[in-house]
């Protein structure tokens, strides 16, 4: 991702749909029905991991990367 910047599109639709879960999450009220109280945290889910991971990859030097 450094080089290339090839995760740069999955980090910002990521962050994307972090934010857009979030935004539903405030929304909640005593009249949320139960499948819209779930598939809000499913996008929250999903961004906020592949956020940590994409950041992760930025973050840590390739010396110090494990190789699997």
């Amino acid at each position: 991702m450094r080089r290339t910047g090839k995760l740069y599109g999955l980090t910002l639709l990521s962050a994307m749909c972090t934010l857009y879960a979030g935004i539903m999450v405030a929304m909640w009220n005593d009249n949320s029905s139960q499948w819209h109280l779930w598939s809000d945290l499913i996008p929250q889910g999903f961004g906020m991991a592949s956020v940590i991971t994409t950041t992760l990859i930025v973050g840590i030097p390739p010396s110090f990367q494990m190789v699997s």
